[in-house]
Protein backbone atom coordinates (compact mmCIF):
# COMPACT_ATOMS: atom_id res chain seq x y z
CA UNK A 1 0.00 0.00 0.00
CA UNK A 2 2.59 3.14 -1.24
CA UNK A 3 0.12 5.52 -1.05
CA UNK A 4 -0.36 4.97 2.73
CA UNK A 5 3.76 4.28 2.94
CA UNK A 6 4.69 7.76 1.76
CA UNK A 7 2.17 8.98 4.65
CA UNK A 8 4.76 7.67 7.38
CA UNK A 9 2.33 8.64 10.63
CA UNK A 10 -0.93 7.47 8.43
CA UNK A 11 1.04 3.74 8.83
CA UNK A 12 0.43 3.54 12.57
CA UNK A 13 -3.14 5.13 13.13
CA UNK A 14 -5.26 2.01 13.92
CA UNK A 15 -7.05 0.94 10.78
CA UNK A 16 -4.00 0.79 8.80
CA UNK A 17 -1.69 -0.07 11.52
CA UNK A 18 -3.52 -4.18 11.63
CA UNK A 19 -3.83 -3.72 7.65
CA UNK A 20 0.36 -3.81 7.44
CA UNK A 21 1.52 -4.85 10.36
CA UNK A 22 0.42 -8.54 11.77
CA UNK A 23 0.62 -12.17 12.46
CA UNK A 24 0.87 -13.05 8.60
CA UNK A 25 4.06 -10.37 7.81
CA UNK A 26 6.36 -12.63 8.97
CA UNK A 27 10.67 -11.67 8.82
CA UNK A 28 10.60 -13.45 5.22
CA UNK A 29 8.12 -11.36 3.92
CA UNK A 30 9.92 -8.20 4.73
CA UNK A 31 13.78 -9.98 3.70
CA UNK A 32 11.66 -10.45 0.58
CA UNK A 33 10.88 -6.96 0.19
CA UNK A 34 14.46 -6.03 0.61
CA UNK A 35 15.39 -8.10 -1.99
CA UNK A 36 12.66 -6.73 -4.21
CA UNK A 37 14.04 -3.43 -3.49
CA UNK A 38 17.89 -4.37 -4.38
CA UNK A 39 16.78 -5.89 -7.27
CA UNK A 40 15.58 -2.62 -8.60
CA UNK A 41 18.39 -0.47 -7.61
CA UNK A 42 20.48 -2.97 -9.78
CA UNK A 43 18.11 -2.15 -12.31
CA UNK A 44 17.45 1.82 -11.56
CA UNK A 45 18.94 2.47 -15.09
CA UNK A 46 15.87 1.26 -17.02
CA UNK A 47 13.51 3.47 -14.69
CA UNK A 48 12.69 7.05 -16.38
CA UNK A 49 15.75 9.69 -15.51
CA UNK A 50 13.23 12.35 -13.81
CA UNK A 51 11.76 9.43 -11.89
CA UNK A 52 14.86 8.67 -10.90
CA UNK A 53 15.03 12.22 -8.74
CA UNK A 54 12.39 11.24 -6.10
CA UNK A 55 14.41 8.11 -5.99
CA UNK A 56 12.83 6.46 -3.00
CA UNK A 57 9.28 7.43 -4.05
CA UNK A 58 10.00 6.23 -7.48
CA UNK A 59 11.22 3.03 -5.84
CA UNK A 60 8.57 2.06 -3.65
CA UNK A 61 6.25 2.11 -6.36
CA UNK A 62 8.62 -0.29 -8.90
CA UNK A 63 8.68 -2.83 -5.76
CA UNK A 64 4.72 -2.42 -5.51
CA UNK A 65 4.81 -2.86 -8.99
CA UNK A 66 6.93 -6.54 -8.63
CA UNK A 67 4.69 -7.43 -6.13
CA UNK A 68 1.82 -7.17 -8.14
CA UNK A 69 3.31 -8.41 -10.77
CA UNK A 70 4.08 -11.93 -9.00
CA UNK A 71 0.66 -12.22 -7.66
CA UNK A 72 -0.76 -13.28 -11.75
CA UNK A 73 1.59 -16.06 -11.86
CA UNK A 74 0.77 -18.65 -9.96
CA UNK A 75 4.63 -19.85 -10.38
CA UNK A 76 5.92 -16.22 -8.90
CA UNK A 77 3.19 -16.38 -6.06
CA UNK A 78 4.95 -19.35 -4.76
CA UNK A 79 7.50 -16.27 -3.92
CA UNK A 80 4.65 -14.21 -1.63
CA UNK A 81 3.08 -17.59 -0.24
CA UNK A 82 6.24 -19.01 1.00
CA UNK A 83 9.19 -15.80 0.94
CA UNK A 84 11.31 -18.22 3.72
CA UNK A 85 11.38 -21.40 1.26
CA UNK A 86 12.19 -18.64 -1.80
CA UNK A 87 15.38 -16.86 0.20
CA UNK A 88 16.83 -20.06 0.71
CA UNK A 89 18.19 -19.92 -2.67
CA UNK A 90 19.05 -16.47 -3.56
CA UNK A 91 20.12 -16.77 -7.01
CA UNK A 92 17.11 -18.82 -8.08
CA UNK A 93 15.03 -16.01 -6.30
CA UNK A 94 17.10 -13.08 -8.25
CA UNK A 95 16.58 -14.82 -11.50
CA UNK A 96 12.88 -14.98 -10.79
CA UNK A 97 12.59 -11.30 -10.26
CA UNK A 98 14.15 -10.64 -13.38
CA UNK A 99 11.91 -10.40 -15.53
CA UNK A 100 9.20 -8.25 -13.16
CA UNK A 101 11.74 -5.73 -11.89
CA UNK A 102 12.18 -5.11 -15.69
CA UNK A 103 8.31 -5.11 -16.59
CA UNK A 104 7.73 -2.90 -13.81
CA UNK A 105 11.18 -0.17 -14.97
CA UNK A 106 8.95 -0.85 -18.69
CA UNK A 107 5.49 -0.12 -17.01
CA UNK A 108 7.02 3.51 -15.94
CA UNK A 109 8.90 4.23 -18.66
CA UNK A 110 5.58 3.93 -20.57
CA UNK A 111 3.57 6.19 -18.53
CA UNK A 112 6.70 8.97 -19.06
CA UNK A 113 6.45 8.18 -22.41
CA UNK A 114 2.96 8.69 -22.68
CA UNK A 115 3.25 11.82 -20.83
CA UNK A 116 6.16 13.45 -23.20
CA UNK A 117 3.97 12.47 -26.19
CA UNK A 118 0.60 13.73 -24.99
CA UNK A 119 3.25 16.80 -23.89
CA UNK A 120 1.38 16.60 -20.48
CA UNK A 121 2.73 17.55 -17.38
CA UNK A 122 4.06 14.45 -15.37
CA UNK A 123 3.38 14.87 -11.98
CA UNK A 124 4.47 11.41 -10.54
CA UNK A 125 5.58 13.28 -7.47
CA UNK A 126 1.81 13.54 -6.84
CA UNK A 127 0.29 10.45 -8.44
CA UNK A 128 2.46 8.31 -6.88
CA UNK A 129 0.58 9.03 -3.77
CA UNK A 130 -2.32 8.37 -5.34
CA UNK A 131 -4.03 5.13 -4.88
CA UNK A 132 -6.22 5.40 -8.36
CA UNK A 133 -2.80 6.31 -10.26
CA UNK A 134 -1.60 3.03 -8.43
CA UNK A 135 -4.20 0.52 -9.09
CA UNK A 136 -4.24 1.98 -12.70
CA UNK A 137 -0.08 1.25 -13.03
CA UNK A 138 -1.30 -2.35 -11.02
CA UNK A 139 -3.29 -2.99 -13.64
CA UNK A 140 -1.07 -2.00 -16.60
CA UNK A 141 2.28 -3.96 -15.04
CA UNK A 142 0.28 -7.11 -15.01
CA UNK A 143 -1.04 -6.65 -18.25
CA UNK A 144 2.24 -6.26 -19.68
CA UNK A 145 4.07 -9.19 -18.17
CA UNK A 146 0.94 -11.32 -19.11
CA UNK A 147 2.00 -10.28 -22.51
CA UNK A 148 5.48 -11.49 -22.06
Amino acid sequence: MPWLAVKRLTLFESENHALIFNENVTAAHVVLADVIRKQIDAQRDLLPEMYRRSWRLTRLVAVYLVGQILRVDPALNIILDDPKKALRDRVDLEARLALPVKVAAATLQQRRDSAVRDNKADEFNVDFKRQSELYALRDRARDNFLLT
